[in-house]
């Protein structure tokens, strides 16, 4: 699953798109090149998913340096001290918490997550009746 967002998540960003919904995200740089947080490619080489207790994963930026710009492109640059006018930069890559991903890529994770649920529950009932 980690792997299938971190490819939909990618996807988006190469088409200059975000992949949350209703999310705020600047398509052209001030250059007017397409925005794909690609510049150097730190940041969005450094996104990656860890798995977590009871069936979990967490998809983010974990590197302490990349994470901060990561905060700083998703808020809108928060804290920044030009931060009204680094407002209009924003670009929500990565859902938060009251957030969700784009309706294609949540139909791929239901997708997913009833196959290896079906899966599961099928290879658990051959077992009872073996």
């Amino acid at each position: 699953m980690g792997e299938l967002l971190l490819e939909e998540i990618n996807s988006s960003l190469d088409q200059g798109r975000s992949p949350v919904k209703n999310a705020f995200y600047r398509t052209s740089k001030l250059d007017g090149t397409v925005g794909n947080l690609f510049d150097s490619g730190e940041m969005r080489g450094s996104l990656e998913f860890k798995a977590l207790e009871s069936d979990h994963i967490e998809v983010g930026i974990f590197d302490e340096d990349e994470a901060r710009k990561a905060f700083g492109h998703i808020s809108g640059f928060k804290g920044h001290p030009n931060q009204s006018k680094m407002k209009k930069h924003k670009r929500e890559f990565l859902p938060a918490p009251n957030k969700t991903f784009i309706e294609p890529i949540q139909k791929k994770i239901t997708r997913t997550i009833q196959e290896v649920v079906g899966d599961g529950s099928s290879e658990a009932s051959e077992e009872s009746a073996g």
